[in-house]
């Protein structure tokens, strides 16, 4: 062994020293780690079997590994040169070239055993490597929609865990909804449903809690005390809840015309008091739907309500937006202040003054009379949506059925100047056979409205 190796060996330990020392810390992981596909050789001092193991780990093998590699190689050089000086008897030349051989390995392994010893006295972490201890740090679910195709019977537990909980509780929390988060072709799964769709194999069966349906809110990291590593219990204004659901029959989305029903429930928060909203923490997740959801409608909250809106969503009597006919009916609704969410009924729309009202028809106001709707937009954006609601066929004894007793549902937040060719605006006897025997009684639907501050996706 020649001096130009001597150089790069002592120039490697030197290098990988100081390289060492500025390794000292690293976060620890949430998930649990998967073991390594491949099996390391086995090397005194360092131990890791799982995916979780750091850059440090990996430095500090690679360095314990070079040091036996560079030992062993110093060892057959010595050996090597041995066996050439036992058989250079006789050979001046093949002799000296032996003496200098050993005299090189032995140099060889005294620079290594001093660097060593040189860099642990100096500072022991440049070959110990061991990182230090940080608090745990984890990255929150990401806030949205979630849809199970099977009954997560511990959803509810989890959800207050990983809201409320302390920060090993919510770890815990993080880790078992992740592991529901699967392919599709997993037979037990969930998924983050991103925009609004037709849920496939997802689909929510009439009667059914079997399926499950959950919404993570948005962490408020501005808050004080609502921090990613705060170690204990988290606080209720440390989350903002942003999305929300319609789940409808139609397989369809948007607009929809079947059944449907909001989620969550609207009133149910309008019930606690405080500003109307429909974006709150959901109490239910096993829905026992009367129904067959077979799409959904995601929506969300705006991050700042734009300033000067005065109409929100305008109904028209008549079709065009009121320009075929003077002295039509019309009224504007949007939710007021801080309210997200407006809650137009049957009585409301009864209330509006209209040319064509027919009591005996149930035909008041804009109550089963309205043909045109039009949003008003802020700088050319979409600022509210409304769901159209039609067909009140009752709840059949059933008690309070919610929004599902009606057989019409429309999402919309675009203007349209005929309903009348769509669901909601064709109740009665609105199908060919009676045109044709003259028979017809065709009008439209619409008896309840949500106006609602918000995006659809």
């Amino acid at each position: 062994m020649g001096n130009k190796t001597l150089k790069l060996i002592l120039l490697f330990l030197i290098i990988s020293g100081f390289y060492f020392s500025f390794l000292t810390a690293r976060a620890e992981e949430v998930d649990e780690g998967r073991k390594l596909e491949l099996e390391y050789p086995a090397v005194p001092g360092v131990e890791f079997e799982t995916i979780e193991a750091g850059l440090p780990e990996y430095v500090k093998y690679i360095f314990y590994f070079s040091i036996g590699i560079i030992g062993f190689i110093i060892f057959g050089a010595l050996v090597y040169s041995g066996i050439q000086y036992l058989t250079s008897a006789g050979q001046p030349a093949k002799l000296a070239e032996a003496k200098k051989g050993i005299t090189s390995a032995f140099l060889g392994a005294i620079i290594l055993v001093s660097a060593v010893l040189i860099f642990k006295t100096i500072n022991p972490s440049l070959v110990e490597l061991e990182p230090a201890k940080l608090p745990l740090i984890h990255a929150p679910l990401k806030p949205g929609v979630y849809v199970c195709n099977y009954n997560y019977s511990g959803i509810d537990q989890d959800i207050k865990d990983y809201l409320y909980g302390d920060l090993e509780t919510r770890i815990e929390a993080i880790k078992k909804i992740k592991a529901t988060l699967g392919p599709a072709r997993a037979k037990e799964y969930c998924q983050k449903i991103e925009n609004s769709k037709n849920l496939g194999k997802l689909a929510i069966k009439e009667k059914n809690t079997d399926n499950t349906i959950f919404i993570l809110p948005e962490r408020n990291v501005e808050e004080e005390g609502c921090q990613l590593n705060v170690e204990g219990p988290l606080e209720e204004k440390c989350w903002i809840w942003k999305h929300g659901v319609v789940l409808q029959e139609d397989p369809e989305p948007l607009p929809g015309g079947k059944r449907c029903v909001l989620f969550p429930d609207p009133v149910r928060v309008l019930s606690a008091g405080g500003a109307a909203t429909i974006y709150s923490f959901p109490t239910e997740y096993h829905l026992n739907l009367p129904f067959n959801a077979r799409s959904i409608v995601v929506f969300e909250k705006l991050s700042e309500t734009p300033p000067g809106l005065n109409k929100g969503v305008t109904l028209y009597e008549g079709e065009n937006f009121n320009k075929t006919e003077s002295g039509l009916g019309k009224a504007s609704f949007k939710p007021e202040g801080e309210d997200d969410v407006k809650i137009i009924g049957p009585t409301d729309l009864k209330k509006i003054s209209a040319k064509n009202s027919d009591p005996d028809k149930e035909i008041e106001g804009l109550y089963h009379n309205t043909r045109s709707i039009e949003f008003e937009l802020s700088e050319g954006k979409r600022v509210f949506f409304a769901i159209l609601l039609g067909k009140d066929e009752g709840c059949g004894g059933a008690g309070d059925c919610g929004d599902a007793r009606y057989r019409a549902c429309e999402v919309r937040n675009a203007a349209d100047g005929n309903l009348t060719t769509s669901p909601i605006g064709r109740c009665g006897r609105c199908a060919g056979i009676f045109r044709f025997l003259k028979l017809a009684d065709c009008y439209p639907c619409l008896e309840k409205l949500y106006v609602i501050k918000g995006k659809l996706h």
